[in-house]
């Protein structure tokens, strides 16, 4: 390969999966001797740790038609040197661009944002709707002219890359055309240590209605266990309301991606029962450092652990099973250090970081 010119509307400090990973992909790049160079949306140009010599940055709070030409004509420039695009948001800009340049276009789709909106808009109580029950008839106008450009996007490029089968599934459903190629999420491995233990129970994730963090309220409150939620998002105020300070349950905000792995360090299990997932980085990093899991039967999760039996499963939206499950993974220190040998050897089997980035590096060559 010799030059990509990389796409994303979220970057460091920015926080979730898809900002974690263009940071890694570069850095991958850079040690195969590939050029690269990011247009990236930010909240200010002047944020510290931007790659400068590489990058466009490129204000996300501007007017969207001005953000989106700026957008556009960056990477017209900027593509004239690139033999492909990849586009980890910002698809549409990304597919005019491909379009005009007549340059090969891959997308990393790990989810649907008109799916996301809708949740955001109808979800009054926390109860969401599955990716699998997505109706677009339920969009409004706005939302439904911004999904469909977004498929007219995705429909633009060579290749499509998604971390899950599941997601990959209700790709198809929506009758894109272009090739659809399953390439899961990697994080670093870490050499473990001895540790700590400060957290009974923690889990990581956007403060949004399908991530579920009700029902671990809700258990830990029944079943008197302690529970640490980190990160921030619309739904904090809500949650923090239900918790109803009580002393079992901690807020601890957002944090950067370098205190991960010591949080998961001071935790015994690690807890995801959301709705949907594409492939949680948190959940592989979990893994990675041999956390006891707890997670929901949503197909993105069962995705994730391979049929390993890596983690115990319990149904979404089950505040009963999700609470037993907890006590009973605490109380029963056999079963804790099985599925812990378990995760690592899943994540050390499937979810190498330099592996997983390696796949994306070969699919790029393949498509020019």
């Amino acid at each position: 390969m010799r030059s990509v010119l990389i796409f994303t509307g979220i970057y460091p400090p920015d926080i979730g999966g898809p900002a974690t990973f263009v940071p890694q992909l570069e850095d991958f790049l850079c040690s195969r001797g590939h050029d690269f160079y990011t247009l990236l949306l930010a909240e200010s140009p002047d944020t510290p740790g931007f790659p400068r010599k590489r990058a466009s940055v490129i204000q996300r709070g501007l007017w969207l038609p001005i953000r989106v030409c700026r957008v556009v004509v960056l990477g017209l420039r900027a593509a004239r040197s690139r033999d492909v695009l990849f586009a980890n948001g910002l698809y549409e800009e990304a597919a005019l661009v491909s379009l005009i340049s007549r340059k090969p276009l891959v997308c990393k789709v790990v989810g649907n944002p008109a799916w996301e909106s809708l949740q955001l808009r109808e979800s009054t109580d926390s109860s969401t709707s599955s990716l699998e029950e997505f109706d677009p008839k339920r969009l409004s106008f706005f939302l439904r002219v911004r999904h469909q450009l977004w498929k007219l996007a995705l429909s633009r490029a060579t290749l499509l890359i998604t971390p899950s089968h599941s997601l990959k599934r209700h790709l198809e459903s929506l009758h894109l055309g272009s090739p659809i190629q399953v390439i899961e999420n990697g994080t670093t491995i870490p050499v473990l240590e001895s540790e700590l233990h400060k957290y009974e129970v923690v889990t990581i994730s956007r403060l949004v209605p399908w991530k579920n963090l009700d029902v671990l309220i809700q258990a830990a409150r029944e079943h008197d266990f302690r529970l640490a939620i980190a990160g921030d998002g619309p739904d904090l105020s809500r949650l923090v309301r239900l918790a109803e300070a009580d002393s079992r349950i901690s807020f601890l905000g957002r944090l950067e991606s370098s205190q991960i792995g010591t949080l998961l360090r001071l935790s015994r299990i690690y807890a995801l029962v959301s709705t949907y997932e594409g492939l949680s980085y948190s959940l592989i990093e979990a893994l990675a450092h041999g956390k006891a899991c707890v997670v929901s039967d949503n197909q993105g999760n069962m995705d994730a652990l391979h049929e390993s039996h890596a983690a115990v499963v319990v149904p979404v939206g089950d505040v009963a099973s999700t609470g037993q499950a907890i006590t009973g993974l605490l109380s029963d220190v056999d079963l804790r250090k099985s599925l812990e040998g378990k995760a690592r050897l899943l994540a050390m089997r499937n979810y190498d970081k330099n592996q997983q980035l390696e796949k994306v590096c070969e699919t790029l060559d393949a498509v020019f």
